[in-house]
């Protein structure tokens, strides 16, 4: 590439022919300064140099030289990082936070922007060396280590009025002047909060240079990876042998009876379980760090900064610590401090037991824990000061419970850990599975967060996944809406000062230019409805009745459906919104960012669509009932391993099928095929109703079937979920579910009451395990059904819930509730007369 370089005294004698108190960069169509940094500059420094060349140039057309502090002759010159420059001139960064800078002017041809910058090998994180860096021959963008530097130039670049509100060419906005000067003072500047990072955002880095990119300029960054994460998911397998470091139930381990790992309860209250975790503690600390550092894309940083890269480990239980049995027998537990704190004294007990052990032997190291589920508060008494805590929160939930949660981090800031950090969901398919595909915008949410939490708290770690949790290598795909959350979350993390109402005017008028208006309003609808919602679920959870188990809390104060959040009304009002912002926006790039931002709410719209209707089955009668035995032959034999695609609809558009097929479910969170789909037949034997299921398994050894009894808690093992009502009186309806070895869960359920287990279906149920599936067969008395009929129909589905062999649940129905199972609103009709 060509470029022209001016001679320095004709730079300096341009210089001066501007005015003296600004620092003039280029002068008509001139460049009249160039960037300088250090011969081995690091890449986030070589990356700060070439954004602020690259965007000079966007603005001027005037293209800045870049050259080493060796090369420099001497002029006007901007130098970058550590530089001969910044050391001439004592331009230093003592006193400086987390990631700040210094922007100086010594002289009045020269600029340093210097700040604290990580110059050794690439840091790495969790989830593998394309998470943590973009390499260019221009320099890096790195997801962990400080950038003081870089954002220094990010910060110069918006005072000459550059914005990044989007990934890529099309979300940066510059004006154009021949003329480009800076104008203010020295600046010392640094985030409000040092810790700032997009938790699962990050996984772009390698695969959306763009995206990592926007990343940088938001102002996201840690000065290393901080393990927010489950320390105890691989003991499963390393401990087969010693099932006395687990809970049980009904006094048999939960290895032996073969529960998922990564919701495995641990026995906190054994004392083995602190001698294993402190051994395992002791491993880490000692062994070479090359050999946890596989994840790093080049090098490893030297011996001497363990701590300051990886100087925690993780004291974090595996999700669901719903057994607790020898916790309870000890009298660990106090339900008296309800909810949000029946296990705190246990968990947090135990944590502060490994934290003083781990002190002793190693003075500078620490300990994370999380806060959540029933132990979000903190214990009554002191931590230990090498405990780092992660508070885990939810932005819709803050919305509705801040008050709460301000004095729940409140408490936990006056034990004074080592570090307190919010672990944070702002994306709709983060927060629900099932929503995934709605839209999720909120920046006067984020914006109170981060004002109510500046001084409390030390930083952030957001979930931004924008793609279904089994495609964890997608780009970043929602930003057409998600990217003002982005933006917003980045300026409020540095600036605790922000006006709010300046910024969200800017951003509408330069983004959207004459459509501005109705964009707002259709943003400020997104936001109050994700509200309203919340607040339902919260008045769900104050009509529960006192002593409501979690699991029922858990369910009735979620959102229930896309529905919910966006019914019909509220979508009229969002289109013809973006319809008077499309008349607006005529020309380009305006015309282009309404049109993805109604595309992607069109997609929303059309799922809505989908999710309006439900199917319909006329049960076809046969002769006699088949023996009860899983072992499924005949019609439904032939049903049920070639299930029917073909769909009739009636008059009324609802979906038909009145032959003998045999059905399949679908993905419950999207109503999309799904691998190994369950399918089912039925039919109506007088006085009877059978069914008989195929539910597909890769592994049938890797079942799980670990629950035998009677109503025990089926639903927690591979099994299929039967819900039968009226279609007039949906609030009350039975629930049967059925595992691999027949045993029967069923209940009489009332809507915001516990499970009425006591009722008995007299469901008589069989199982039989193949070669690669499992059958089942039910066979439900009539005189149950009968009272629940409404001319000739019931409320029906069908459901499974698969584990062998997967990380997480697959969750399947016939009819899809794109929620939860209990949305009888969405259940099938099912016709038997």
């Amino acid at each position: 590439m060509n470029k022209r370089i001016i001679p320095a005294a004709a730079l300096i004698m341009l210089f001066f022919a501007c005015d003296a108190s600004a620092f003039v960069m280029v002068r008509d169509g001139e460049s009249l300064v160039v960037i300088v940094t250090s011969a081995d500059a690091p890449g986030s420094i070589k990356l700060a140099a070439r954004e602020l060349a690259d965007h000079i140039k966007l603005m001027s057309g005037a293209a800045p030289a870049i050259v080493s502090d060796t090369e420099y002759q001497g002029g006007p010159a901007i130098a970058l990082g550590d530089t001969t420059i910044a050391r001439e001139h004592k331009v230093d960064i003592a006193g400086l936070g987390v990631d700040g800078f210094r922007l100086v002017m010594p002289t009045s041809d020269v600029m340093v922007i210097r700040g604290r910058d990580y110059t050794g090998a690439t840091l790495p994180g969790r989830w593998g060396k394309h998470a943590q860096l973009h390499e260019t021959p221009d320099g890096q963008i790195t997801r962990y280590g400080e950038t003081g530097t870089l954002f220094g130039v990010y910060w110069l670049l918006r005072q000459m009025g550059v914005r990044w509100y989007a990934p890529g060419p099309d979300g940066t906005i510059f004006p154009n002047r021949s003329t480009l000067d800076y104008t203010g003072g020295d600046v010392d500047i640094a985030p409000k909060f040092p810790y700032r990072e997009l938790s699962e955002g990050a996984w772009f880095f390698g695969r959306d240079p763009e995206a990592a990119l926007f990343f940088k300029r938001c102002g996201f960054g840690a000065q290393a990876y901080l393990d927010l994460n489950h320390g105890f998911t691989n003991w499963t397998e390393r401990f087969a042998d010693r099932p006395e470091l687990f809970e049980t139930r009904g006094g048999k381990s939960l290895l032996d009876i073969g529960h998922k790992a990564s919701h495995m309860s641990i026995n906190f209250s054994n004392p083995a379980v602190l001698e294993q975790w402190l051994a395992d503690a002791r491993q880490w600390f000692t062994q070479p760090m090359s050999k946890y550092w596989r994840s790093a894309p080049k090098g490893i940083p030297d011996e001497s900064r363990r701590y300051e890269f990886f100087g925690a480990f993780s004291a974090v239980p595996n999700d669901g610590m719903g057994d607790v049995e020898q916790a309870t027998k000890q009298g660990l537990l106090q339900p008296a401090r309800g909810p949000d704190g029946e296990m705190s004294e246990y968990i947090w007990g135990f944590t502060n037991k490994a934290a003083a052990a781990l002190k002793k032997e190693f003075p500078r190291a620490k300990v994370i824990n999380l806060a959540y589920y029933k132990y979000r508060l903190p214990p009554s008494g002191d931590i230990e000061p090498n405990i780092i805590v992660g508070y885990v929160s939810s932005l819709p939930r803050w919305s509705v419970q801040k008050q709460k949660m301000l004095g729940h981090l409140r408490q936990w800031a006056g034990k004074k850990p080592a570090g307190l950090y919010v672990f944070d969901n702002f994306s709709a398919h983060n927060f629900y599975e099932h929503l995934y595909g709605s839209c999720m915008i909120m920046p006067r949410t984020i914006h109170d967060f981060c004002r109510s939490t500046e001084g409390i708290i030390d930083g952030v770690a957001v979930n931004m996944r924008t793609a279904p949790h089994k495609n964890r290598n997608l780009t970043f795909e929602n930003q057409p809406v998600e990217h003002l959350n982005v933006y917003m979350l980045g300026r409020c993390l540095w600036e605790g000062d922000l006006d709010l109402e300046k910024e969200l005017e800017e951003y509408y008028r330069l983004y959207y230019g004459p459509a501005a208006g109705p964009v707002r309003a259709v943003v400020e609808l997104i936001e109050k409805r994700w509200i309203h919602a919340m607040s339902a679920a919260e008045r769900r959870i104050a009509q529960l009745p006192p002593g409501a188990s979690y699991r029922n809390r858990s369910k009735v104060g979620s959102i229930q459906s896309m529905a919910e959040l966006f019914p019909p009304e509220v979508l009229a009002q969002m289109f013809a919104h973006l319809r008077d912002a499309r008349r607006l926006a005529v020309e380009e790039p305006y015309r282009k960012r309404v049109q993805d931002l109604e595309n992607w709410l069109s997609e929303m719209r059309n799922r809505l669509r989908v999710m309006s209707s439900v199917p319909s089955y006329k049960a076809p009668a046969i002769a006699q009932l088949p023996n009860i035995d899983g072992r499924v032959d005949g019609e439904a034999l032939q049903a049920i391993t070639k299930p029917a695609t073909a769909q009739e609809a009636d008059e009324d558009g609802n979906v038909v099928i009145s032959r003998v097929y045999g059905l399949s479910l679908v993905e419950n969170a999207a109503g999309e095929p799904m691998e190994d789909a369950a399918s089912f037949y039925l039919a109506r034997s007088g006085d009877h109703l059978y069914i008989a299921a195929r539910i597909g398994v890769k592994d049938p050894s890797q079942l799980m079937r670990q629950h035998t009894g009677h109503d025990s808690q089926v639903w927690e093992d591979d099994c299929i979920e039967v819900f039968m009502s009226n279609p007039q009186d949906p609030g009350v309806y039975c629930q049967i579910a059925v595992n691999s070895r027949a045993a029967v869960f069923d209940a009489m359920n009332g809507a915001g009451l516990e499970a009425a287990s006591a009722w008995s279906s007299g469901v008589e149920a069989a199982a039989l395990i193949g070669s690669a599936e499992w059958y089942v067969e039910l066979a439900v008395p009539m005189e149950v059904i009968e009272p629940m009929m409404h001319n000739g129909a019931i409320r029906f589905n069908l459901m499974s819930t698969q584990r062998a062999g997967r990380d997480k649940p697959a969750y399947s129905a016939w009819s899809p509730t794109f929620g939860s199972f209990h949305t009888i609103s969405r259940h099938g009709l099912l016709v038997l007369n």
